[in-house]
């Protein structure tokens, strides 16, 4: 069985340059394979799992391929993966959402806005995560352009509707919940990587207003997202909701925004969100 080595790479990639690309501390580490042991024919479906990916349910650890039935490899995607970066946590909830997690082969990956990324820009010109590689070769990235590629691979409801308002509808959200997680990236770039003389308070003040917006906007929005089918709008909102708890927990996002609350709480229970929950760990 072939095995591909962990890639030094990076964690929250997903746009341009030093938001949506950059993480901002270390997130993973080198890691030591699982024992594996296969099954004998006859005797089901057999899924390795990294003991580092704690809650990544149907994640395949890095080049151990689904089996079923047999010692035969089934096809996989490999995914440039990391359990901190929440556009891959986004490609991760749709991947459960539409039953291809289990054909996810994620090699855990970090890239850095102070490197080079050599090794990934070997896959990726742009350096970054998420990046998914065919089985044919062909190269994806970013986020939104792999998750509706998972999209069209399943026949149960779109996380992208196919035509008129409501395709545009779960796009706005989508451009909605990308666009708060650029912020929370440049807040992370500002408070946690520049010295106090470097930081621009102009740009923190800033940030602080939109996201507020943006918050009540959505708290507005909380019947609607509550009343429309899942798509890959709620998903960016969510993932975004949940980088805020994960980075700045302190905010306090949920006081006056009862609404808002309410449906991040029903939407954060979903198994695939729960299976992408974040981990600080290396």
């Amino acid at each position: 069985m072939k095995k591909s080595s962990p890639l030094a790479g990076e964690d929250t990639g997903g746009g341009c340059f030093w938001l949506r690309s950059q993480t901002w501390l270390s997130e993973c580490r080198f890691y030591t394979p699982p024992t594996l042991t296969l099954p004998r024919k006859g005797e089901g479906k057999f899924v390795a799992r990294s003991p580092l990916c704690p809650r990544q349910a149907g994640l395949l650890y890095s080049g151990v391929a689904t089996l079923t039935g047999s010692t035969d490899v089934e096809t996989t995607m490999k995914l440039y993966w990391s359990s901190r970066s929440p556009y891959v946590r986004k490609v991760m909830i749709a991947a459960h959402e539409t039953g291809l997690a289990d054909r996810l082969d994620c090699e855990r990956t970090i890239v850095s806005a102070f490197a080079e990324n050599a090794d990934m820009l070997t896959v990726n010109p742009l350096g970054k995560i998420p990046t998914l590689v065919l089985d044919d070769g062909m190269v994806l990235y970013d986020s939104p352009v792999i998750c509706e590629y998972l999209d069209g691979l399943h026949d149960g409801p779109k996380l992208f509707p196919p035509a008129g308002s409501a395709r545009f509808t779960a796009l706005r959200w989508l451009a909605l919940g990308d666009g708060m997680l650029d912020m929370l990236l440049a807040r992370m770039y500002e408070e946690r990587t520049r010295t106090e003389e470097q930081r621009s308070q102009k740009l923190q003040d800033a940030i602080v207003v939109k996201l507020k917006t943006c918050l009540d906007a959505l708290d507005g929005m909380a019947g609607e997202l509550t009343a429309t089918p899942v798509s890959i709008g709620h998903i960016a909102i969510a993932c975004a909701i949940g980088y805020l708890d994960f980075r700045f927990a302190s905010d306090n996002w949920r006081a006056g925004r009862p609404a808002l609350a309410a449906w991040h709480k029903s939407f954060a229970a979903r198994p695939s969100v729960v299976a992408t929950e974040p981990e600080d760990v290396y």
